[in-house]
């Protein structure tokens, strides 16, 4: 989740000394704008100013139903919605959904201060990206575009530390290099049945928990593989 935010948390572990190998993606959008469809009518606020994403007048919003209906796919109640609403649901900053022109008269969002908030096109500041996506059709965006969304991203990463070496003089070291930017969005994608909650539940969190393994090792060789072919 939050790949929103990914660059940024990035630069912030960089800032302390953290070397990460990587970033997971968890049914995660990027920082790219306009990737979700943006209500005519904007987004609703609380009086506070926050986003509101919890309950309406009537109990649960459609949004969230459908979400609750997702944790419970597989016909066992996981959550139930009086938990759901009193312990998951929560108001946010709306600068946090990393979309423009939310509601009108909201300062800084146009479509060029989203990009500059996020950082879209800083893809050196961007970690190497391992993702976990789900499979059914409640979360059709995830499960049909993750894949290749985090895969640019990654491959645009690769031709940014590609640039800042020295040309690479071992034969054999730019096809390696070509190669693995080839396989590099099938080689970090993983896939979990279920919806946008995938990994709520005993089976879907053993999946994720096994892939996010994985995917630390590959991750972590990616970073040696990539240092060595570049050192050529």
């Amino acid at each position: 989740m939050a790949g929103r935010h990914c660059r940024a948390f990035n630069i912030a572990a960089r800032r302390l000394g953290l070397e990460i190998p990587g970033f997971i993606a968890v049914s995660a959008t990027p920082p790219l704008p306009c990737m979700v469809r943006a209500k005519p009518e904007g987004e609703r606020f609380t009086p506070e100013g926050f986003w509101k994403t919890g309950n309406d007048d009537a109990g649960l919003s459609v949004r969230n139903k459908s979400f609750l209906y997702d944790i419970n796919w597989r016909g066992t109640e996981i959550i139930d919605a009086a938990s759901y609403a009193a312990y998951y649901i929560v108001n946010t900053p709306i600068r946090l959904r990393g979309e423009p022109n939310q509601r009108r008269g909201l300062e800084r969002n146009s479509l060029v201060d989203t990009i500059s908030d996020l950082g879209t096109f800083s893809y050196i500041e961007y970690p190497f990206t391992g993702v976990i996506a789900p499979t059914r059709t409640s979360d059709a965006r995830h499960a049909l575009t993750d894949q290749a969304t985090w895969g640019f991203l990654n491959s645009q990463k690769l031709f940014c530390e590609y640039s800042a070496a020295n040309p690479m003089s071992a034969p054999g070291a730019w096809d390696q290099l070509r190669n693995l930017a080839v396989q590099l969005p099938s080689h970090l994608c993983r896939y979990v049945e279920g919806g946008h909650f995938f990994f709520i539940g005993r089976e879907g969190a053993a999946q994720t928990a096994s892939h996010i393994a994985d995917l630390c090792k590959k991750l972590e060789d990616l970073q040696v593989t990539i240092a060595q072919l570049l050192r050529q």
